[in-house]
């Protein structure tokens, strides 16, 4: 280490280090060590050292680093996908979570500026009223809650259902959209199995004769 040092003032005249000090009372701290020569020329007549305590830049750059990791792991259990989107009718995708390869069929890089938009997900019977429905929410700065259905990049159909929310810069203008989407088949499909039963029970009421007493 000590080689190093010399060896960058001689090279440079001047070294930086990061160590670690232990203070009198037992604890450690980091130490940021800038060395400078007296004389760039003659290295040898003496240099210049001063400490720098980096102990609480170290502490938040960990602090992010793990802020950071557990973002991804929520974000990797979620049982969706979640994503942000630029301001267009194509919805070009400039983040979405890992959640998008069990969802859509396609993994992240693929929908991250290759050519596929999320509008080119979205079934063509939806995307007009889906749109619309969105811009109506950002004109008026509102958060939305859309059921809609995809085509799955194998081609099968699954519903999903989203809520998002505009971003906005300081003059009140939208700059992109954040959302979050399911898969929300099975519930629909439940559904539908019970609006098809009502239907028939009541078809079948209506055909049934008139009791006379």
């Amino acid at each position: 280490m000590g080689h190093t040092v010399s060896s960058q003032i001689r090279e440079r005249g001047a070294s930086s280090l990061e160590t670690r000090w232990r203070c009198k009372d037992g604890s450690s701290i980091d130490i940021l060590l800038n060395s400078s020569a007296l004389n760039p020329d003659q290295p040898a007549e003496g240099l210049i050292q001063t400490a720098l305590d980096i102990s609480g830049r170290h502490r938040a750059e960990a602090a992010l680093l793990e802020s950071q990791r557990l973002y991804r792991t929520l974000l990797s259990n979620l049982p969706g996908m979640a994503c942000r989107f630029r301001i267009a009718r194509e919805r070009l995708v400039e983040f979405v979570s890992d959640g998008c390869l069990a969802l859509t069929g396609y993994p992240p890089h693929v929908l991250i500026g290759n050519g596929v938009t999320y509008d080119d997900l979205v079934d063509p019977e939806d995307r007009e009223a889906l749109w619309h429905q969105i811009s109506s929410a950002l004109q008026r700065q509102a958060p939305y809650t859309l059921t809609y259905r995809i085509r799955t990049a194998q081609g099968g159909q699954r519903w999903v259902w989203e809520q998002g929310r505009g971003v906005y810069d300081t003059a009140g203008q939208a700059v992109a959209i954040e959302s979050f989407i399911s898969d929300v088949t099975e519930s629909r499909k439940a559904q539908d199995d019970i609006r098809a039963n009502e239907e028939r029970l009541r078809q079948t009421v209506q055909t049934m004769p008139v009791m006379l007493t």
